[in-house]
């Protein structure tokens, strides 16, 4: 049996974004190149949307797009998303 020896980035250091960030998860032993990325959008009547797009790393992945409205209402909702790819070992690879 192995463990997961991947560091996790903590929780605390994750950063707020104002557009996107984009966090990877790569494990060779385990088969495992995942992304997954949060990014704010607005629609085509103008209000916030967040879009969650996962998949294994070189595809496309699929993509959730979920309407918020104001972005201070999505605020604890983006912290369980951030938390929960945390725990599962991905790392915050790119923001804006």
């Amino acid at each position: 049996m192995t463990t997961d020896v991947t560091p996790k980035q903590p929780v605390a250091t994750m950063p707020a974004f104002r557009r996107y960030a984009r966090f990877v998860s790569v494990d060779p032993a385990k088969n495992r190149y995942r992304f997954y990325v949060l990014a704010w959008q607005a629609d085509l009547f103008g209000q916030t949307v967040l879009a969650r797009t996962w998949g294994r790393l070189g595809t496309r992945g699929s993509t959730r797009v979920f309407f918020v409205g104001e972005r201070e209402r999505a605020a604890r909702a983006i912290e369980r998303l951030v938390h929960h790819r945390a725990l599962h070992g991905y790392r915050l690879v790119e923001s804006d």
